[in-house]
């Protein structure tokens, strides 16, 4: 009538003792509630095998002598301890009835203990309203997966041990917390209505997220009385090029969370610096009034450049008056320009006005240059006279 744990059961009695001196055997019967034979042995000691806990056994063992004389003793009863249960495994995070961002939800609750030393595993049940089970697991945490922003959740922890006895906690409930918008854009560059280059303008700002979501920004800018354009962008600042000189513009960022959140700046206001003209064309070749230019040699050439690096494009105008040059290049790139056929001995005037795209517009001085005469062949015959002949080929071909 004895009750002990399921490890306890050995079973064991006092020798026998045989008059005649013979050997004697021993025959143990056991079972739950049948008793069978088990073992025929010399030993005084018995374990069986399968033993439960909170059974009810019974044994009993014969003593057989040599000659098959037996003695039996009485039939015995003995109940196993039943299986205790793990201890309730304690919720501690997160709290019940309490709000917590998304990315913070990591269930975790103390280790269960278990009287009969049976190692214990933790079923996991989550969910939005109904409680599925997620995990069977032997750790005392679990992170739950497509958790969302203000949505209550529920979970609780089964303790199981490896007879299957449980012990289950409270179901506890928690929030997250709702989704809150980027914080307001702070535009940082440029500066609210300072001046700047209206070629390349590189805007500047800051933003954070208080959910620490990812941002995208929607930049927009205008000129003043104009229509904004817009662009799309995930760094917090755009570089914006060839904007109009001269001119005011206004620009905002608005800042977009991955819920669709979205926080708007304050408008700012930027100049852009006038367009400077172009250096006035400076002349290379042919020199200002040069003579005896060959007339099949000219090519008109010139410098000229701009303060802001505009690309610029000449007129170049030509004639033989001053006063009346034609227009023989228009919009052209080069520095350089072929007047085409020339005359001899015939004085051409010419000049170039350079444009910067921007209304500006520089002109030139005008400048000449006289082509050299035929040569009379005559006159090559006095070459042959000596130094006089040379002297006066001179003057009439140099006009001294």
């Amino acid at each position: 009538k004895s009750q002990i744990g399921e490890e306890q059961v050995k079973l064991s009695w006092d020798r026998s003792t045989d008059a005649d001196g013979d050997a004697v055997q021993y025959q143990v019967y056991f079972g739950e509630g049948k008793l069978t034979l088990v073992s025929t042995q010399s030993g005084t000691q018995y374990t069986p095998t399968g033993i439960d806990r909170g059974k009810e056994y019974t044994w009993k063992v014969v003593a057989i002598d040599s000659l098959g004389a037996k003695s039996e003793s009485p039939v015995y009863t003995f109940k196993t301890k039943p299986n205790s249960s793990p201890t309730v495994p304690k919720l501690t995070f997160p709290t019940d009835k309490s709000q917590i961002g998304e990315e913070q939800v990591k269930l975790s609750w103390d280790r269960s203990t278990d009287a009969d030393g049976d190692a214990v595993q933790y079923q996991v049940y989550f969910g939005e309203g109904k409680l599925t089970l997620l995990s069977t697991q032997s750790g005392t945490q679990y992170t739950p997966t497509g958790i969302d922003r203000g949505k209550e959740y529920t979970w609780k922890v089964v303790a199981i041990d490896s007879l299957g006895a449980k012990s289950e906690s409270p179901v506890y409930t928690f929030k997250t917390i709702l989704n809150r918008p980027p914080e307001k854009p702070n535009l940082t560059a440029p500066y609210n209505k300072t001046t700047v280059d209206y070629k390349t303008v590189t805007l500047i700002w800051n933003c954070n997220d208080p959910d620490k979501d990812t941002l995208e920004y929607e930049l927009q800018y205008w000129k003043k009385g104009s229509i904004a354009k817009k662009s799309t962008t995930t760094t917090t600042q755009y570089t914006i090029r060839n904007l109009q000189p001269a001119s005011t513009y206004e620009w905002k960022v608005i800042a977009t969370d991955t819920y669709g959140a979205k926080t708007e700046s304050n408008i700012q206001a930027f100049n852009t610096v006038e367009n400077r003209s172009p250096s006035r064309p400076g002349i290379i070749s042919p020199s200002n009034e040069e003579k005896n230019v060959d007339p099949k040699e000219v090519k008109l050439r010139w410098n000229c450049s701009d303060p802001d690096g505009d690309p610029l494009k000449y007129d170049v105008y030509f004639g033989t008056s001053r006063d009346k040059l034609n227009l023989i290049k228009s919009n052209i790139t080069a520095n350089e320009a072929d007047p085409g056929t020339l005359k001899e001995e015939t004085t051409y005037y010419w000049k170039v006005t350079a444009n910067d795209g921007n209304d500006n517009t520089v002109e030139s001085e005008i400048w000449e240059f006289k082509t050299k005469p035929k040569v009379d062949p005559v006159l090559l015959i006095a070459l042959g006279v000596g130094a006089v002949g040379i002297i006066i080929f001179a003057i009439w071909y140099l006009g001294i």
